[in-house]
């Protein structure tokens, strides 16, 4: 039994050997202060976690970059006119491509503490111009929640909490209960499809 393992283990870590590197992760990085978008005011410094280099620095907007499948930490200095507003660290953010996400793997960044996002990803044969879309969130701070567009995507900036949303579509209206958006960490969620999440 033990020999079988070892045999099974050896051909599963040479089939890996073969298939050679993974393929990168183009990573695209949006960073608010609150509900208030500050990207085009942020220099960003991504690494490996755990590492004590920059694996990339992004000074202007797109902040985008491709990475190594794997988990990485970002610095956000928020700067205007040569003087630094702030600073926030995201530890542990794990990089990897996700079949719904339309080959971009978004990453918000929020300076202030205790925001999350929520990124509504619209399926390609259903996209509709973000103007033509509405979100409207309820729960204990859903006065506090910001959308905004992206591309093939909106995202839902907001306190971390429990929301009900619904999204009007042009194709049609979709309620969502209940749905997580975990302090400062992005979440993904398709909407508008045949797949339900």
């Amino acid at each position: 039994m033990l020999a079988a393992a070892l045999t099974l283990g050896a051909a599963s870590a040479a089939a890996q050997e073969d298939a050679g590197p993974p393929a990168p992760v183009r990573a695209v990085f949006r960073v608010f202060e609150g509900t208030n978008e500050i990207t085009g005011e942020t220099r960003l410094g991504v690494r490996v976690s755990g590492s004590d280099t920059d694996t990339a620095v992004l000074a202007s907007p797109p902040l985008a970059v491709e990475l190594v499948p794997g988990i990485y930490d970002a610095q956000a200095i928020h700067h205007r006119d040569g003087r630094v507003l702030g600073v926030r660290w995201a530890e542990r953010l794990v990089i990897v491509t996700y079949p719904d996400e339309q080959g971009e793997h978004l990453q918000v960044i929020n300076l202030k503490p205790g925001f999350g996002a929520l990124q509504l990803m619209i399926p390609v044969h259903v996209r509709p111009d973000p103007a033509a879309v509405t979100v409207r969130a309820t729960g204990a701070a859903a006065t506090n929640t910001r959308v905004v567009g992206g591309k093939g995507y909106l995202l839902v900036v907001a306190p971390a909490g429990s929301y009900d949303l619904t999204v009007a579509l042009p194709s049609g209206t979709e309620t969502l209960t209940a749905v997580e958006i975990p302090a400062d960490r992005t979440r993904m969620r398709p909407v508008g499809g045949d797949q339900k999440r």
